[in-house]
């Protein structure tokens, strides 16, 4: 790893200790040792180099070369002691240098060269380039609307969302009736928190394309967020005209239903929600809520039973299935509503202990707990 290199020793005469590493260069410091005792070659030994294996290009193998006549050997040579300084140049200088990559290729200075190589960087995951190149291109051709949606793009993969939108106002001026320069403006607004000017624009779009689904669920979601629920109520409504089965509809005109007072509408919205998507513990929970406020208690029974299926650990679902029941027992007096009223808050509250209303619940009732009675 490039950087200051901490104190390490290189003993030459180590057959094969560099192989193809190149030669070491640019050397601080030589110690030499005093010789070490002579001791006699193993049998059929190769006698060690007195310096570092040095291989030319075309050796084939990294066997050691053999010393000339006129050097001494290895039993009677100084050893070499190669101590390397912490001012030393980092590794990368002290073996050979990499192969040369080649340089990148420059962009040419047009139009489309800067567009197509902006579209490629985005491609690749490299967004900043991206939004260099298509500058670039935008700058070229400042009122060309697929370059502006081209900057637009880029601007987003960098989150650059304020950015945008005066280019999307710039798309409106260029092309009137284009609804998904229109809905993106809308977009980019509320993404600032810049409801009113949102609602404005989708409205402006409901006009040129009133069958234009997404538009609507974004202005009934904003007119919902602000309680102005008789507008909220019609824009889901139309919807859910377009769409039938848009679940996201179903749940929130229940919900807008619910506040509005209206609870037998709110039950049904609810119903159809649960049916669309069956497999959603909350949407039978909703469904058994309307229910309830709507007076159907048979109906919220049978949705909490169904929420319960899904989600068998969900302690607000027992404690409501247990105040349902309660509402039967007063209603018709039969005592096994009163019981499984018991036994369901006695669930509730093994998951979730801190519940003083339950535990009052139980005191009044306890002469129908089964448990006690046993």
């Amino acid at each position: 790893m490039p950087g200051v290199i901490s104190f390490r020793t290189i003993v030459s005469g180590a057959l094969g200790a560099v192989a193809a590493a190149g030669a070491l260069v640019a050397l601080r410091f030589t110690l030499f040792a005093p010789p070490k005792p002579k001791t006699p070659p193993a049998p059929n030994a190769l006698a060690p180099s007195a310096a570092l294996c040095d291989l030319s290009p075309n050796d084939k193998s990294p066997e050691a070369k053999t010393p000339a006549a006129s050097q001494p050997t290895p039993e009677t040579a100084p050893q070499k002691i190669i101590v390397l300084s912490p001012h030393s140049p980092p590794a990368s200088q002290l073996t050979s240098p990499p192969a040369s990559q080649p340089a990148r290729r420059r962009v040419p200075k047009t139009f489309q060269a800067q567009l197509t190589a902006g579209k490629k960087a985005l491609q690749d995951g490299k967004p900043r380039r991206a939004l260099a190149y298509i500058r670039s291109a935008t700058e070229l051709r400042p009122d060309d609307p697929a370059a502006l949606q081209w900057l637009v793009t880029a601007l987003q993969a960098n989150d650059k969302h304020a950015e945008t939108i005066p280019l999307h106002r710039k798309l409106i001026r260029l092309q009137p009736n284009d609804t998904t320069a229109r809905y993106n403006l809308a977009l980019a607004l509320g993404r600032q928190g810049k409801l009113r000017q949102a609602e404005e624009v989708y409205r402006e779009l409901l006009e040129i394309d009133p069958d234009h689904v997404e538009a609507r669920t974004n202005l009934a979601t904003i007119y919902q967020h602000r309680c102005e629920l008789d507008a909220a109520r019609y824009q889901w409504k139309r919807v859910i005209a377009l769409r039938p089965s848009s679940f996201q509809a179903h749940e929130a005109l229940g919900e807008v239903l619910t506040d509005l007072g209206k609870s037998d509408e709110a039950m049904e919205c609810f119903a159809r929600a649960a049916a669309l998507q069956p497999k959603v513990a909350s949407a039978w929970l909703n469904y058994a809520a309307s229910a309830a406020a709507a007076g159907s208690a048979g109906r919220a029974v049978t949705a909490l039973d169904r929420a319960l299926n899904l989600a068998p650990y969900d302690a607000e679902a027992w404690s409501m299935r247990g105040d349902i029941l309660l509402e039967l027992y007063r209603t018709t007096k039969n005592k096994d509503h009163a019981r499984q009223a018991v036994a369901a808050w006695k669930k509730s509250l093994s998951l979730l202990p801190n519940q003083p209303r339950l535990r009052k619940n139980l005191k009044i009732y306890h002469q129908f707990d089964t448990d006690e009675v046993k």
